[in-house]
């Protein structure tokens, strides 16, 4: 599957290891899968560290209003509620690798929706 790596700024009431949290900034992991259907996904992790990627604060698969997204839009409104807007630059590349089917893509962005590392 592809992933596209970013974190930006928020606005998240969260509960983590059962205590409130207002975030400021959130990771957000989106990509694309062909299983069991092809679909977008999106998690929103608290940072980087791999025990928050690993146990995001929301992640699309378990919603079942976003399980399924088939347009690199899909996710706006539930991001939107959230504090975050992406980048049209990590919309594009999502697209692109729908489109051309690239599933071992692994990208790291700038905040300002400029590429800062890929591992392919």
């Amino acid at each position: 599957m592809s992933r596209h790596y970013i974190v930006l700024p928020a606005k998240i009431d969260a509960q983590i290891d059962g205590q409130a949290r207002k975030l400021t900034s959130a990771t957000i992991i989106c990509g694309f899968d062909k299983f069991p259907t092809r679909h977008f996904f999106c998690n929103v992790s608290e940072s980087l560290i791999p025990e928050h990627v690993d146990e995001p604060i929301w992640a699309s698969v378990l919603d079942f209003n976003f399980d399924n997204v088939t347009s690199v839009n899909g996710f706006d409104s539930k991001l939107a509620s959230m504090g975050v807007t992406l980048p049209a630059s990590y919309k594009d590349a999502l697209l692109s690798d729908w489109s051309q089917g690239r599933m071992k893509n692994e990208v790291h962005w700038n905040p300002d929706g400029t590429i800062d590392g890929v591992v392919s």
